[in-house]
């Protein structure tokens, strides 16, 4: 994770010069979760790795009311 995070991060970062205009932010994924769940007026676009993207993404459809656990 160290290794390909990094990776991203770079990658994000030389796509974000691209953009000024747009506010581009790299967070610790267990503060989004917090946000998505105290602010989601916050966000418009989340970009992440394929499993943070993922726990989000449940997490995102569970507030919105999408996801419904089995029981």
């Amino acid at each position: 994770m160290r290794e390909s995070g990094q990776f991203t991060q770079e990658i994000f970062e030389n796509i974000t010069q691209n953009y000024p205009e747009i506010e581009a932010n790299i967070h610790n994924v267990d503060a989004v979760a917090l946000w998505i769940v105290t602010k989601p007026e916050y966000f418009g676009v989340i970009v992440a790795e394929n499993m943070f993207g993922d726990i989000l993404s449940d997490l995102a459809a569970g507030v919105m009311g999408g996801i419904r656990a089995c029981s």
